[in-house]
């Protein structure tokens, strides 16, 4: 099982932010990311994928401008 941790780039900022750990899901839809953890916890942002690293678990998010 590949479990992931989030964290999000936004306008102006120069460090991503952390969003959530233990993600298992990842469900893209139009311009926005729906999140979904081990325990099923949910969260859904607006944002697009910049950089999906398996080896490290780590998704990295863009925030529109």
């Amino acid at each position: 099982m590949c479990l992931v941790k989030v964290y999000l780039m936004e306008p102006g900022k120069d460090e991503a932010t952390f969003v959530m750990e233990n993600v298992t899901r990842v469900t893209v839809q139009d311009d926005r990311v729906r999140l979904t953890s081990l325990l099923g916890a949910s969260e859904e942002l607006p944002a697009r994928i910049v950089d999906m690293d398996f080896m490290d678990g780590r998704l990295l998010l863009r925030a529109p401008d």
